[in-house]
């Protein structure tokens, strides 16, 4: 008798182990599942790589409009795809709903991304008709 309510026990205690197990496993995949980022990219956004080996190496991501006052603004975040460190400019030109440059005074701005480095983009169009960017990336 002993050694069958020995026998329930271990068997119980086998299955709490694997049930704890199996949870904690579900809840590292889900947690890894919440940890990684959607790129979102609205279609007021234009991203111009002026070399193509910028292709694999940069994206836009999470862009995002809205208002300050009468004027549009714009906030996009590049991202480094890259182990190394990547020196780059960029330059943001506003356009209106046409696609016509609004905005052309425009100048370039260096920054540096470490590897897998995500910098925030923030600009605001200077005139009403502003809608949306075209952001060009390039290398020094």
């Amino acid at each position: 008798m002993n050694t069958l309510m020995n026998r329930n026990k271990m068997n119980r205690n086998k299955i709490h182990n694997r049930f704890r197990c199996l949870t904690t496993v579900f809840l590292l995949i889900l947690l890894g599942a919440c940890a990684t980022t959607t790129p979102v990219v609205d279609n007021r956004a234009q991203l111009v790589l002026a070399s193509s080996k910028l292709i694999k190496i940069v994206s836009m991501e999470n862009v995002i409009f809205g208002r300050v006052g009468r004027f549009t603004n714009a906030q996009v975040d590049i991202r480094n795809l890259t182990g190394k460190p990547l020196n780059l400019e960029y330059q943001v030109q506003w356009r209106d709903q046409g696609g016509f440059n609004v905005n052309s005074m425009s100048t370039w701005q260096r920054f540096t991304l470490a590897p897998r480095q995500i910098e925030s983009v923030l600009s605001v169009g200077k005139v009403e008709e502003a809608y949306g960017i075209r952001l060009t990336v390039r290398e020094p």
